[in-house]
């Protein structure tokens, strides 16, 4: 089906396989410790191999080598630093698609639909992908663009105030004492000087109303010379 849908033929497929395992290499000595690396490259062959958005453990069993318990371990304990990750991931992506004078940052977020309330960051929210208030999690995303061609470069889990003020929540999901409340135009605004910080460069940012409407980002970002599109 899903071969179909992309108009895919097997011979297109063909030294996929190594591609992705030459891909993981380039990545794999950020994260500093041989299992870390190990289940990093079966994360990734998980998540192109499962059908439908799932949780561990149904990604765990959409390869031979998964393993619901270690793949866990590697997502939520691992002492692997995702800041260099990410870095990279951005400085192979202006080497691929970057344009200092006709590249675009876009910000923009998105919510997840989630149930129960123990989920780091869940609440009553809007939620994009629904258009409308329900339970979800919110993500504030950047994504680089030209000449048609767009991917993300960062994130941020959006942490509702009252959420932030929730003692008990904090602590059973591992939420560090340091972080604090922030608003999604600071997060977006901490992504962007992050970007700039990492040698990214780009014509203008572009967001909608939700970041046009915040006087404090659009001058911080006039401040730092960044042209801006925003609804």
């Amino acid at each position: 089906m899903c071969m179909s849908t992309f108009k895919l033929e097997p011979a297109d497929l063909a030294g996929a396989g190594q591609q992705l395992i030459d891909f993981h290499e380039e990545y794999a000595p950020l994260f500093r410790l041989s299992k870390a690396t190990q289940w990093g490259l079966v994360y990734m062959q998980s998540q192109l191999t499962c059908l439908k958005h799932g949780n561990i453990a149904q990604l765990s069993q959409t390869t031979e080598e998964g393993n619901h318990q270690n793949m866990q371990n590697f997502i939520s304990n691992s002492p692997w630093d995702d800041t260099v990750i990410i870095e990279k991931i951005q400085q192979d992506v202006y080497e691929l698609i970057g344009d200092e004078v006709n590249g675009a940052l876009i910000l923009d977020e998105s919510g997840i639909p989630k149930k129960g309330k123990m989920s780091v960051g869940v609440a009553r929210q809007y939620c994009g992908a629904t258009g409308k208030v329900e339970n979800c999690q919110v993500g504030v995303f950047l994504a680089y663009a030209h000449d048609g061609l767009t991917t993300l470069i960062d994130r941020r889990l959006y942490l509702p105030e009252a959420w932030m003020n929730d003692a008990f929540r904090r602590q059973k999901c591992g939420v560090p004492d340091a972080v604090h409340f922030q608003k999604k135009s600071e997060l977006g605004l901490e992504m962007i000087q992050a970007a700039v910080g990492n040698g990214i460069r780009f014509g203008f940012v572009g967001c909608d109303s939700h970041y046009g409407e915040q006087p404090d980002f659009l001058d911080a970002l006039s401040l730092d010379g960044i042209i801006y599109v925003a609804e």
